[in-house]
């Protein structure tokens, strides 16, 4: 009877210490899965960017490590030198067309004792400053004329377009005309001086306007005929001779 139980206890025993084993074992099992989930879970997702330097950049950085300068990036002298080319002739272009020119050949068209009274006038200039010219037109009563030299010189810097002339000719400087009486009519001839301006109205055109003011030397027998028509034909004159007449005209030039 004491064999059979010790033996019964001794079987409890292992079994219990077999049951106390498996626990033990199942529980440390237990913890080490729980423990690696936690630390798995745990772990934050990470992204990576790659960045990759533009192929100059690196080969900069490169040569910088290196101990070695950078070459610079190659400038188009082609370019730049077209640019001031085309500078410097927009410059020599401004310049030309703003510096006086002097004609040498001119036909003027307009009014004025140096046009023949209303007609043209050619101009030649042999020298620079000294011309020759004659003026043909209709003054009225009749055919006109005028011939006479002129001078010109320019006023102010070599960029001012105007110039100041001084002239002198031989020509019709007197008309009397009486009002439906043409035998009455007549044209007196002598010499007549005067001054003016020449101006270029166009800044990239030679052409010019001419304004003149002229005295004529008339001669005592302008006034005796004017008397006598008074007198004989009991003619009036409105306010008489002008001591001074005007011309204006527009002068093509040709070269």
């Amino acid at each position: 009877m004491k064999n059979t139980q010790a033996q019964g206890l001794r079987a409890c025993n292992m079994s219990g210490a077999t049951a106390h084993c498996g626990a033990k074992h199942f529980i440390l099992t237990a913890l080490f899965l729980f423990f690696l989930d936690g630390i798995v879970c745990s772990q934050e997702p990470v992204v990576v960017t790659t960045v990759t330097k533009p192929a100059e950049t690196e080969k900069r950085d490169s040569l910088t490590v290196a101990g070695e300068t950078p070459a610079k990036p190659v400038q188009d002298t082609a370019s730049v030198k077209k640019e001031t080319n085309t500078a410097l002739l927009n410059e020599l272009v401004l310049k030309v067309n703003s510096v006086v020119t002097f004609d040498k050949i001119s036909v003027g068209l307009g009014i004025g004792q140096d046009y023949g009274g209303f007609g043209g006038n050619f101009l030649y200039y042999p020298q620079r400053n000294f011309g020759l010219f004659c003026g043909v037109g209709y003054n009225l009563v009749n055919v006109g004329y005028n011939l006479g030299v002129k001078s010109r010189v320019a006023i102010g810097s070599s960029t001012s377009h105007l110039l100041l002339s001084f002239l002198a000719m031989y020509g019709y400087n007197a008309v009397i005309r009486v009002q439906d009486y043409r035998e009455l009519n007549k044209v007196y001839y002598g010499a007549t001086v005067g001054a003016g301006l020449d101006f270029k109205p166009f800044r990239y055109s030679d052409d010019y306007i001419s304004i003149i003011l002229f005295v004529p030397l008339r001669s005592s027998e302008v006034q005796d005929y004017m008397d006598y028509l008074e007198q004989v034909y009991n003619v009036e004159f409105e306010g008489g001779l002008s001591p001074v007449t005007l011309s204006f005209g527009y002068r093509i030039v040709f070269r």
